[in-house]
């Protein structure tokens, strides 16, 4: 059996290990998060992502579906050195550029759970090509087929751990302007004519008489 078929063959049985765990439960204690770290990069370079998480009672089970927002980066590929579970033999993942989107996580079969902690899961390298429009890019969680976002615990009860978004900030991108309104009044600015530019000022009171 090839490399790959083993990968899709343990990413579908940890699937239904979270399938078949009770319905999700509640987190007992401090809540269990799952949190994504920011970083800034530039065209034709790459971007290093951390994945984070923090669990206070023992995992058999992790399964994670991330998505980034723009097609114009890919990601390249997963390192667990370093990890909270780089000993865990069974770590499937799944790139899906084509709709931004990967599943990774982690199962137990013969190695000790999870234990509780707070730590690196895993980082994401992402491919930035030269010429890539200076933009955010945000990283949320998704669901990809039967895979949504799932911490499950030796007695198979699963649940879902607090979120924290990240994102890749490539070049520098002007955020949108903001239009502010003043408490006491509101401005409206125009533009009349053309070519020939005038500007038409009116303020609105917010009282009964004018100021």
């Amino acid at each position: 059996m090839s490399n790959r078929m083993l990968w899709v063959l343990a990413l579908a049985m940890l699937s239904s290990a979270v399938a078949v765990a009770q319905s999700p439960g509640t987190d007992p204690g401090a809540p269990d998060t799952l949190y994504i770290s920011s970083v800034q990069t530039y065209a034709g370079q790459k971007a290093v992502v951390s994945v984070n998480f923090f669990n206070d009672e023992e995992m058999a089970a992790l399964t994670v579906p991330l998505a980034w927002s723009s097609d114009d980066i890919t990601l390249d590929s997963l390192s667990y050195v370093g990890s909270r579970i780089a000993y865990i033999g069974t770590k499937p993942d799944s790139i899906y550029n084509n709709i931004q989107a990967v599943v990774f996580g982690a199962i137990v079969f013969f190695e000790p759970n999870i234990q509780p902690g707070n730590g690196l899961m895993v980082k994401l390298y992402f491919n930035i090509p030269p010429g890539t429009p200076d933009q955010f890019v945000y990283i949320d969680t998704t669901s990809v087929g039967p895979a949504s976002l799932a911490f499950t615990n030796p007695n198979a009860t699963n649940f879902i751990p607090v979120f924290r978004s990240g994102k890749i900030t490539i070049g520098n991108p002007q955020l949108p302007p903001r239009i502010e309104l003043s408490p006491d009044s509101m401005v409206f600015e125009g533009v009349v004519g053309f070519p020939i530019l005038h500007f038409r000022r009116c303020r609105l009171p917010t009282s009964g008489r004018e100021r």
